[in-house]
């Protein structure tokens, strides 16, 4: 019998971490899975200590040079059996329900492919950094979401695998293969998070986002850019750079940025109403909760931001009961401004 989950991690010099990691799925309440991990020509001591692992459910696939973790990832998915395929990169931590929970939804969701979790942010030594990532974006608005950012943690990832492609991670999106894993489902898929943290997730110096800052936002920039094409907009490097920031030119000329922001995202919501590639009703809301995180990022202004929210006619498609809190601290902050005159 095949597992019903196949969790898959590939490791580079991962000695610090590995153990952590591996011994969070050996803990797991939910035991038919294999954990293919692929030691892609790890230096240092990882081999070694994944040599101590005698459980004939993790499997170990060496490589003989450093392929990346993309390589690795799609020659992991290759030989995986699972129905599901779970995510756990090598410096993170599952929760012992983490499999369980997902495989829970999964069979009782059959038309949702993916689905993630918030994660506990821990540091280098695993002692938690006093928040947990908790993104509560409705399945409906995720992919309206994905037009904007990232809103799942790729290691809290668990997917059907019938839903995948033959191929799914690509090389040219690294470091953010998994957003454009996600955007290549949506055709076919439905997305959750679940509101529990089933991951630590390991925030570190040699993590992706740190490593890759700016070949991060370039890569985003570009699959951001194409799925905008979808809904037929070829957007200028200044529409786009409007589209990905909520935060006017490092604190400079807020009020302009604000003014091109709010003509941005009017302009989004009539081409999306004469395309029809989002739901308009659910597209309405979400726009309009980036125009709301928009006034607030640039509250500096004080009572002027306030007017500039209140006058847009973006704010009306915003549920102000839903967002009665967001509301309410966005006045507090206009109204405390020290620029608020």
């Amino acid at each position: 019998m095949n597992p019903r989950v196949s969790v898959i991690m590939p490791v580079y010099n991962g000695e610090k971490y590995i153990e952590q990691a591996v011994k969070s799925i050996l803990r797991q309440t939910f035991s038919d899975w294999e954990l293919l991990i692929v030691n892609d020509a790890s230096t240092d001591g990882t081999e070694k200590i994944l040599a101590k692992f005698t459980d004939p459910r993790i499997k170990i696939i060496k490589n003989e040079r450093n392929l990346g973790s993309v390589v690795s990832r799609n020659l992991a998915f290759e030989k995986s059996l699972g129905e599901y395929i779970a995510i756990l990169d090598a410096d993170d931590i599952a929760m012992p329900d983490r499999l369980r929970e997902q495989l829970k939804f999964l069979d009782a969701h059959r038309d949702f492919g993916l689905v993630g979790s918030w994660a506990k942010i821990i540091d280098t030594n695993g002692k938690q950094l006093g928040h947990i990532v908790k993104d509560t974006t409705p399945p409906e608005e995720i992919p309206v979401k994905l037009l904007f950012h990232n809103v799942l943690a790729f290691s809290s990832i668990m997917m059907r695998k019938s839903f995948m492609p033959q191929k799914p991670f690509d090389e040219d999106s690294v470091p953010v293969e998994d957003v454009a894993l996600y955007l290549k489902m949506l055709p076919v898929s439905k997305f959750a998070c679940l509101p529990k943290a089933l991951i630590s997730y390991r925030s570190h110096e040699k993590g992706i986002s740190k490593v890759f800052g700016e070949k991060r936002q370039t890569v985003m920039d570009r699959l951001i850019g194409n799925q905008l094409k979808k809904l037929g907009l070829e957007a200028s490097a200044d529409e786009l750079k409007i589209h990905r920031t909520n935060f006017g030119y490092a604190g400079n000329n807020l009020e302009q940025f604000l003014a091109k922001r709010e003509l941005w995202l009017k302009k989004l919501l009539e081409q999306n109403k004469k395309i029809g590639y989002y739901p308009q009703n659910i597209f309405e809301r979400v726009v309009a909760e980036k125009w709301l995180e928009s006034c607030d990022a640039n509250a500096r202004l004080g009572i002027r931001t306030w007017k500039i929210f209140r006058q847009s006619s973006l704010s009306e498609k915003i549920g102000w009961a839903n967002h009665f809190p967001k509301l309410l601290r966005l006045a507090t902050k206009c109204l405390l401004s020290k620029d608020r005159l």
